[in-house]
């Protein structure tokens, strides 16, 4: 999940820099918009690796799970609307 929301924000932030139907205003904040969402799921997955490794259960990984499919959810959401809004057929 983790790694699917990865992938979507990146390829969002090199779409972004080859379209050129858009304004620039709009373009950075998509921009930010997906690097806040980078930041989250690493951290998730940084948390994630941690929760694995360790065994004294300070992280439950059930609930790290659902706040990463949770945000895997949010970027295939916010990706298909700048898909659907500015892509190019």
């Amino acid at each position: 999940m983790v790694t699917f929301g990865l992938v979507l924000n990146i390829t969002n932030l090199n779409d972004l820099e080859k379209w050129d139907n858009i304004e620039e205003k709009t373009k950075i904040e998509y921009r930010r918009i997906s690097l806040g969402l980078i930041v989250f799921l690493s951290a998730f997955l940084g948390f994630t690796y941690v929760a694995d490794l360790e065994k004294t259960n300070i992280y439950d990984i059930s609930v790290i799970k659902g706040y990463m499919a949770f945000f895997a959810v949010i970027s295939l959401i916010f990706i298909g609307s700048i898909n659907l809004r500015y892509r190019k057929d």
